[in-house]
């Protein structure tokens, strides 16, 4: 899962840094605006680092999840077989093995901290920060032990969808200002759009958040909820998730659903689905999934709508 190797090898993602530095240099020579997508394969597993990274920090001092005793009752069997199979493929996740193994997450967490700064510093040298737009942000978290699990799979966690991101505008997005507001990757192409006063179809899914960065929003509220569509990592299995801030409702079609209340069991351990007093909320979740996926056409939303109306099979 994780090991070290010679300072003298460059790492995959200080290759990626210089052919980016070296990008910025050519486009940095000519007079038109210019976008840069810089992606690095870390903080991923397998956690493979060069040595100078390794031991950064102590076993003992890394913070266990509170989630990390999953025992994984009332979960569907894609989760049970999951979290067998990677326990045969390595050994129990117990917490001084998981624990050990983050040692390197961190120091890779480490080393993408110091090939950013290095493009940081890149954009102070040819004097282009204050005219550039910044944007951080992943593809999907990282369990580290959260659910007794390393990495990711068919799991509706936050730990792997709750992502960050980090807006950098000089002059316009204000220092060290933050929100929780519900915001989804691909609301990133006509919010860049809309920073750069370019129009785009209004008929996207997506939403700009631009008023939102630029704290201009009426309501303060972009989105009330979020769907979640997962096609399977690895096998195919199809899984969609409303969520918004209270909650969340798993739609597994080929096995039981889960209900989450996010205010009360923010780890996410007991699914709610059965629970008589949480009906009512959950058919209101189930509802607004079923909306939503027909609002964006979502190709699965005929299926979906067929398992879960009163019109199609209960059984």
């Amino acid at each position: 899962l994780s090991g070290v190797y010679s300072d003298y090898i460059k790492s995959p993602e200080e290759k990626t840094a210089v052919k980016a530095m070296e990008l910025m240099d050519k486009y940095a020579q000519g007079n038109k605006p210019w976008h840069l997508r810089v992606e690095f394969s870390g903080p991923h597993v397998p956690w493979i680092i060069p040595k100078r990274y390794d031991n950064l920090v102590n076993a003992k001092e890394i913070k266990k999840p509170a989630n990390f005793y999953e025992d994984f009752e009332n979960k569907p069997t894609i989760q049970k077989r999951q979290h067998r199979n990677a326990n045969l493929c390595s050994c129990y996740h117990d917490w001084e093995w998981t624990s050990r193994n983050l040692i390197r997450y961190y120091g890779y967490i480490s080393l993408i901290d110091d090939v950013i700064n290095r493009l940081l510093d890149k954009l102070d040298s040819l004097k282009l920060t204050q005219d550039t737009i910044i944007i951080f942000t992943s593809d999907h978290g990282e369990l580290a032990g959260a659910h007794n699990r390393i990495g990711k799979g068919e799991l509706p966690y936050d730990e792997l969808y709750h992502i960050p991101m980090i807006v950098s505008w000089p002059g316009r997005v204000e220092p060290g200002s933050s929100c929780d507001e519900l915001v989804m990757l691909h609301d990133l192409c006509p919010t860049m759009l809309d920073m750069l006063d370019i129009g785009y179809p209004d008929n996207l899914h997506a939403k700009s958040i631009l008023d939102l960065l630029l704290n201009e929003s009426d309501n303060g509220q972009i989105r009330k909820q979020v769907l979640i569509e997962h096609h399977g990592t690895f096998q195919p299995l199809m899984i969609r998730i409303l969520r918004d801030k209270r909650g969340k409702y798993c739609f597994n079609p080929f096995d039981f659903d889960e209900f989450y209340d996010l205010e009360k069991d923010p780890g996410e351990l007991n699914n709610l689905i059965n629970d008589i007093s949480y009906q009512s909320t959950i058919q209101n979740y189930r509802n607004r999934l079923l909306a939503e996926q027909a609002s964006v056409e979502e190709k699965w939303s005929e299926i979906s709508y067929w398992f879960l109306s009163e019109t199609g099979n209960q059984g």
